[in-house]
């Protein structure tokens, strides 16, 4: 604690310091305790707390913006298909997921190991690319639509909605998005674990006490070959395209997608951090 006559005051450099990568998120809040004039008693400590601040090292949100309508632009252009079905594998199947869409790999990937590596990923170069089915028919029901998009037919035509990077889990630090400024509190983890034939998932969390704090295995836990294909911990990140206005860059879509629900814990933000 440190004591000051009234009307000292105390100048904080806010710059950051050295070490951080372009697009880390930092965060800082400013504690002060401090006593009255004339009160000398522990327990006549006052203290006051700022809101929580957070800066991009070597980025603004501004730059996030225009890297993310840069890159929207190029996708869009490459991979509005309404017929994805015909050339894209799927690693759902053709299973619709709520607030999600439909997800297919890019036409140059063959496995989901293919995208998801350990090296950083690279902005117009997308791990998966998220499709919303077509759109619910007249005079059907809630119900019949949604049976209708969550098993394993296509839905065709479908709309591009959104696009995903990946990259293995590393939980000392988050990734970097290579070619664009991305804020990296905007990574969450996909949860390791089973996709199913039905297209949901069986979560296989490795023990921990931080959550994401521990990389899952590479391999299958044993006995659960039979379940479906497997796959570890994974960084993400999700961009949605967003009608009128720059992408939205978040774990779900911004707008109501009706599927398959998938469990709460399928992706959660890391409390770990650089």
């Amino acid at each position: 604690m440190r004591r000051c006559p009234p009307a000292s005051l105390f100048v904080v450099p806010a710059g950051l310091s050295s070490g951080f990568r372009t697009g880390d998120a930092v965060f800082r809040q400013w504690l002060v305790e401090y006593q009255l004039s004339g009160q000398e008693d522990e327990t006549d400590v006052l203290t006051e707390q700022s809101s929580v601040i957070r800066t991009l090292a070597s980025c603004t949100d501004e730059a996030e913006q225009a890297a993310m309508a840069a890159d929207e632009a190029l996708i869009v252009s490459h991979y509005s298909l309404t017929h994805p079905h015909l050339t894209i594998l799927g690693t759902h199947g053709y299973v619709s997921l709520r607030d999600a869409g439909v997800v297919f790999l890019p036409p140059d990937a063959t496995m989901l190991l293919d995208v998801y590596s350990d090296a950083d990923p690279t902005i117009n170069k997308p791990a998966l690319l998220l499709y919303a089915p077509r759109p619910q028919a007249p005079g059907e029901s809630d119900q019949q639509y949604l049976a209708a998009i969550t098993d394993q037919v296509p839905d065709p035509p479908y709309t591009l909605i959104g696009w995903a990077y990946g990259k293995l889990l590393n939980p000392a630090q988050r990734p970097v998005l290579n070619g664009a400024r991305v804020g990296s509190d905007k990574w969450f983890v996909h949860e390791a674990g089973f996709h199913l034939a039905d297209g949901g998932m069986q979560l296989t969390p490795p023990e921990e006490d931080v959550p994401g704090s521990v990389a899952a295995p590479l391999i299958p836990p044993p006995g659960g070959q039979a379940l479906g294909v497997y796959h570890p911990r994974v960084w993400d990140l999700h961009v949605w395209r967003s009608p009128g206005g720059s992408p939205v860059v978040q774990p779900s879509t911004p707008f109501p997608q009706p599927g398959l629900s998938l469990p709460s814990a399928a992706f959660f933000s890391a409390e770990t951090f650089n």
